[in-house]
């Protein structure tokens, strides 16, 4: 729904009516931004409860967990559930997304003039999108300290985010309040209509930010909190193994993968003689059995048992999980969720800015 603006031009009727479209939309936006982030708190900390209690059965926990979980959610899951403009948002660069945006704003007044109420699909010209698009794409989302507290708790990670979300909203209202109080009487003189065009202009940047432009107002594009859960749990899968030491790993397969053409008096006489490579072999099974549970998990999760599993060479009707294959399930899962979510562990920059958006069903889960 566009606004009709009547003829001469009244910038203080479209201050008005911007201003009430922009506190309608942040109230709206609010409250969808609050529902998805409950949903991902959600299938986070299943996936995250079953993955360590996992690791805690087969005695093993993740090295430095603090570490681990700030990897995960600042360098994967944050950026890709959120969009790297939100992601911006939430850091301490929102105040340098804010005035980019403004700049965008200034140089875009008459294509912006109908941007108010619909502000999601309103925006008159492609240009003024593709302008904020790359103002955006030279930011960087950076984090404070204070987030560090939280990584070993993941609810509380999530629900940190969302109050941060929350006071956005609140600090826009803040600062359009504290605007309109500068706007002396004197600027309604003819002429001096500066003030009135800074304050649209204003308007017009935050109708134009991620919160507004990129909320997650469909719910049925939604993927639910299971179909969430199981790609996190796989994606935790994904990190655990990339920490694992690969020339300890890349021993014990290579000994349990080796045929053994021995006779059985052979394997008698050189077990009788303390044969060492039968104890390596033997050793090398047993640890590689230990992974069995995480293999049902990654089964259960959807992830198909012939790409990340091979044959004992002493046992070719048993199979293992071959723990460094794990490693590139992402790869394997190109232009879904989970491949998403893994190219973010490298990534020097947060996948996609402002046109990218949140997980939806847009994106294949696998």
């Amino acid at each position: 729904m566009a606004l009709t603006i009547g003829y001469p031009y009244d910038p203080y009727k479209l201050a008005k009516a911007k201003e009430a479209a922009l506190k309608d939309a942040l109230n709206t936006r609010g409250r969808a931004w609050d529902a998805y982030i409950d949903g991902l708190s959600l299938a986070y900390d299943k996936a995250y409860s079953l993955h360590t209690g996992v690791l805690g059965k087969i005695k093993e926990r993740i090295r430095n967990q603090i570490e681990f979980a700030q990897a995960v959610l600042f360098g994967a899951i944050f950026p890709s559930a959120l969009g790297g403009g939100m992601s911006v948002l939430v850091s301490n660069a929102t105040k340098e997304m804010t005035n980019r945006l403004l700049a965008v704003a200034q140089s875009n007044r008459k294509e912006l003039v109908d941007l108010a109420a619909g502000v999601a699909s309103s925006v008159s010209k492609d240009v003024t999108k593709l302008a904020a698009t790359e103002m955006l794409k030279g930011l960087k989302p950076t984090f404070g300290d204070e987030w560090s507290a939280v990584a070993d708790t993941p609810l509380r990670f999530f629900l940190k985010l969302k109050q941060t979300i929350d006071a956005y909203a609140t600090s826009v209202v803040n600062d359009l309040e504290m605007m309109k109080r500068r706007t002396s009487d004197t600027s309604r003189k003819p002429g001096s209509g500066t003030s009135v065009d800074e304050y649209i202009d204003a308007l017009n940047g935050y109708l134009l930010s991620p919160f507004i432009q990129k909320a997650p107002m469909q719910k049925d594009y939604l993927y639910g909190e299971d179909d969430l859960a199981r790609i996190f749990e796989i994606f935790l899968w994904v990190v655990w193994a990339r920490a694992r030491d690969v020339n300890y790993w890349s021993t014990q397969i290579s000994r349990a993968t080796e045929e053994d053409d021995r006779s059985i008096v052979g394997k008698i006489w050189d077990a009788a003689w303390h044969d060492e490579d039968t104890e390596n072999r033997a050793f090398a099974e047993l640890r590689l059995a230990d992974l069995d549970p995480i293999l049902a998990r990654l089964v259960s999760c959807g992830i198909n048992a012939a790409e990340i599993t091979q044959a004992f060479g002493a046992h070719p009707d048993r199979r293992f999980l071959n723990i460094l294959w794990v490693r590139f399930l992402g790869r394997n899962h190109p232009r879904s969720i989970l491949g998403d979510l893994t190219s973010n562990l490298d990534a020097k920059q947060p996948k996609s800015f402002f046109e990218g958006g949140y997980l939806s069903r847009s994106t294949a889960l696998l």
